[in-house]
């Protein structure tokens, strides 16, 4: 993958659809997130006799939901390459579910809705501890020379 950001929003997507074509790969792990680690509901420990409500809960209400989510966040060039089960009625379940979280975004006040950092660099404010992206990226830098001169340290020795 390139460490880049492409120059316009057509070279990007042109960009993320070969990554999806010709990088990307559906292994057991994702297998695993996309199916049974969502399919089981959380084991409740300290009071038994509920996870048979717990269960039913999941099954009808969450795993559902999470399925949608999980699979429906995917490209779809990604779902067709490796033959992900999508329907239209999944589609549709899925635009519901963002508009519904979409409007409860709305409803949620700004500053309750990010880190409360992330708010202030967001809202231009700079001060002691606050990193601006120019900066962040010039310490990026530095720890890559540190690194470069650490490797070559220890490969003269």
């Amino acid at each position: 993958p390139q460490r880049h950001i492409e120059p316009t929003l057509k070279d990007f997507y042109a960009y993320y659809e070969d990554l999806i074509l010709n990088t990307m790969t559906y292994n057991d792990t994702v297998k695993f997130l996309t199916s049974r680690g969502i399919e089981l509901p959380a084991r409740l420990k300290h009071v038994k006799s509920a996870q048979p409500l717990a269960d039913k809960l999941h099954r009808k209400l969450v795993y559902p939901t999470m399925r949608v989510a999980a699979i429906g966040a995917l490209h779809p060039l990604y779902r067709q390459r490796f033959d992900l089960p999508w329907s239209d009625r999944d589609q549709a379940a899925y635009e519901k579910l963002c508009k519904r979280l979409r409007g409860y975004a709305r409803a949620v006040p700004r500053v309750l809705r990010y880190n409360p950092v992330a708010l202030l660099v967001m809202s231009g404010v700079r001060g002691p501890g606050l990193v601006t992206l120019e900066e962040l990226g010039r310490i990026e830098e530095k720890k890559k020379q540190y690194e470069a001169r650490k490797e070559r340290l220890i490969s003269n020795q």
